[in-house]
């Protein structure tokens, strides 16, 4: 019973000793080593050898600071950066740590990532540089076989060695991370409903017709009588005046051929004088309707291309009507005179030339009133549709297309000059000392490093003071360092006095409390003539100038002396006004 206190005691000796031991080999254990850190994620735009590796945080709205290592020392100064969006080239292959330690404020983050550099790979073409594709129809683009490799494709959600074409666009792809230096543009055309050139028709003499066979992206090929006979046209529409069976065929890129014909039959006898009995062409304006009539002498059937087969049509709307009317034939029979006119309409709307605004000073604002053709004036009497702004004040225009009502409106544009906030040089002050901060050429919009936004800062000690102004032209950035120190052997000197001997004030002379040497101080007038010179700090300048009174202004100052207790030079300059 005597033994086991001092065996416990023993016991636990030993596992104090033992301690250490432990600890130590536990750190080393795989559960205690530290993994990349993803504080601020960051992705990059390549892993192709040659290529710059551009940088991009995720998220950069509340760093203030930040330092990239790129993991490549063997590029010396160039493997760190303190640029947000940085860029680094690397010049061999493998893979690379890279490390961005982000300031937030009073907070420090790392974050390190891998990535490999590799070599580009050779790749034959993905295809055509430009590429029309007919719509509806699948398309796949295949990307060359690389054994092992990974595909990104230009949508950077595609990663596999195929993509299926849906729109119109530039196609690429990155292998192994790197872009292959081959591109396809993709195209599509339409495809053509209801292609055809009308029906067949008999012309009174002295007529002709247009025949339309317009489609996109098509090529033409027009015959007559005979299809494959020598091609008559290659324009998407023909003048038709003489009998004939008209054969079109319309290439369309990417949707192949389509065919369409008619047969056209000039009525003989003498030519039937119709003219233009629609009118002329014409231009609505909002609200406006017009009347087309085609009452023609022993008319039996009107076909408008509105579909309609009355002898008058209402139309509201831009476009172009015709309108074949059905009339005896000189020979009998009945035949067809044709003819047309084309609607404009006025539907801009209320000229607007924008709200009010504020621009930069020396840009440009650009003012357009087009309407297109009419008749403008501006404020200064010009009369272009455009106006182009370079000084503030009130523009106003007015546009008169045809025989519309005027349109008219007015805008009021400011100028902003560019910022050049301007702080103090870097400053040292005696203790106890104020140092009065304005914010010069901040403009009304600033704030302090401490947010606030007060016309004037009092600085009281040491350290570092910004101000930030913005307005319409950007940002405008100033600091200045502020220093204290114990200015016990500091050299004053007034700002004025009247040298008028009536005891008071008479002297100009510097004030101090501690022995001070290698003094000078020398005195201009206006025009840089020295007037006062002194080597001895107890002398005093009594306001004389050749044996007469100083007159009455500013004089500037330079003064040096060393500082006893550091033995510094010190050098300081001012003015000092003479009154009476």
């Amino acid at each position: 019973m005597t033994n086991r206190p001092i065996r416990t005691l023993l016991l636990l000796l030993l596992w104090l000793v033992s301690l250490p031991t432990l600890y130590a080999k536990d750190l080393k254990s795989p559960l205690h080593v530290v993994d990349h850190r993803v504080d601020d994620p960051f992705t990059i735009n390549t892993t192709c050898l040659g290529d710059s590796v551009k940088f991009t945080i995720t998220d950069t709205s509340t760093i203030t600071a930040v330092e990239w290592d790129f993991g490549d020392p063997a590029s010396g100064a160039l493997n760190t950066s303190t640029i947000k969006k940085a860029f680094h080239q690397y010049s061999a292959i493998g893979t690379y740590t890279v490390t961005l330690t982000a300031t937030h404020g009073a907070t420090t983050t790392v974050t390190t990532q891998d990535i490999t550099i590799v070599t580009p790979v050779n790749t034959p073409s993905l295809g055509p540089q430009d590429l029309t594709l007919c719509e509806g129809k699948p398309y796949q683009l295949v990307a060359p076989n690389v054994p092992g490799a990974t595909y990104q494709w230009q949508d950077t959600v595609t990663t596999t060695p195929t993509y299926d074409v849906v729109k119109e666009g530039t196609y690429r792809v990155k292998i192994n991370g790197c872009l292959d230096p081959d591109s396809v543009n993709i195209f599509f055309s339409e495809i053509p409903v209801n292609f055809g050139i009308g029906g067949d028709e008999t012309l009174c003499p002295g007529q002709s017709m247009y025949l339309d066979a317009t489609v996109n992206n098509a090529t033409y090929e027009w015959y007559k009588d005979t299809p494959g006979a020598p091609v008559i046209a290659t324009t998407p529409s023909i003048n038709v005046n003489t009998t004939g069976h008209y054969y079109v065929k319309a290439t369309v890129q990417g949707c192949g051929d389509y065919t369409a014909d008619a047969t056209i039959t000039i009525a003989p006898g003498t030519p039937v004088p119709a003219s233009s009995f629609l009118g002329l062409d014409t231009m609505l304006c909002p609200g406006e309707t017009r009347t087309f009539t085609a009452n023609l002498p022993s008319a039996s059937r009107w076909r408008w291309n509105t579909g309609a087969t009355t002898p008058s049509i209402t139309v509201a709307s831009r476009g172009n009507y015709s309108v074949f009317v059905d009339i005896p034939a000189p020979l009998g029979g009945t035949c067809s005179v044709i003819d047309s006119a084309k609607v404009d309409y006025y539907s801009f709307g209320k000229l607007n030339l924008g709200g009010d605004t504020t621009i930069c000073k020396g840009e440009t604002l650009v003012l357009s009133a087009d309407r297109g053709v009419g008749n403008y004036l501006w404020q200064d009497g010009s009369d272009q549709a455009v106006y182009y702004v370079t000084q503030a004040g009130y523009y106003f225009v007015e546009a008169k297309i045809a025989r519309c009502p005027p349109l008219r409106d007015t805008i009021q544009v400011a100028f902003d000059d560019t910022l050049r906030v301007r702080l103090p040089l870097d400053t040292m002050l005696c203790n106890g000392e104020t140092l009065r901060l304005l914010p010069i050429g901040a403009g009304p919009h600033y704030k302090w490093q401490d947010s606030s936004s007060i016309s004037t800062y009092n600085v009281t000690k040491a350290g570092i003071y910004a101000v930030v102004a913005t307005n319409t032209c950007g940002k405008s950035v100033d600091s200045v360092t502020v220093y204290y120190q114990n200015c016990d052997c500091q050299v004053v000197l007034p700002t004025a006095f009247s040298p008028n001997n009536d005891g008071h004030n008479d002297l100009f002379r510097p004030v101090f409390r501690c022995p001070i040497t290698d003094y000078t101080l020398s005195i201009y007038d206006r025009w840089g003539n020295r007037v006062y010179f002194a080597n001895d700090p107890t002398l005093s300048w009594n306001g004389l100038l050749n044996g007469k009174v100083a007159t009455m202004g500013a004089y500037a100052w330079v003064m040096q002396y060393r500082n006893p207790q550091n033995g510094q030079m010190v050098m300081k300059t001012g003015s000092v006004t003479v009154v009476y």
